[in-house]
């Protein structure tokens, strides 16, 4: 759905829609590999 969403309803190409999708899933996996911000407190 979100595909369809973002190629078909909106316009984007295949390409921008994966490079949207890689940098998000990269900065998420980023983020969850820090762990909760409280965490990292001195």
């Amino acid at each position: 759905e979100i595909y369809d969403r973002f190629v078909r309803r909106s316009g984007w190409s295949h390409r921008m829609y994966a490079a949207w999708l890689a940098e998000t899933l990269v900065t998420t996996f980023d983020r969850a590999s820090k762990g909760p911000p409280e965490l990292l407190e001195d």
